[in-house]
């Protein structure tokens, strides 16, 4: 009873949220502003097509960023 009001999260879970945000932080700080910028828009959930529109770009050069943004991410790990 009450357990939907417990907050589970535990020293040992906090410092793991803590410890993944700055390995993301990290990694998106080795992205160009472009690949960055495309990919959390990627991740905020814009669809390709929508990226390219919005920066008035061919949806081939949206895709082309994000590809290699998620190698970059790849590697980092």
């Amino acid at each position: 009873m009450g357990e939907e009001y417990a907050d589970r999260e535990t020293p040992e879970t906090k410092m793991e949220r803590e410890m993944d945000t700055e390995r993301i932080a990290q990694a998106l700080d080795g992205l160009s502003e472009v690949q960055r910028r495309r990919i959390l828009m990627l991740a905020g959930g814009m669809s390709v097509n929508e990226i390219a529109r919005k920066e008035g770009v061919h949806h081939s050069v949206v895709s082309e960023t994000i590809s290699a943004a998620r190698k970059n991410l790849k590697s980092f790990s």
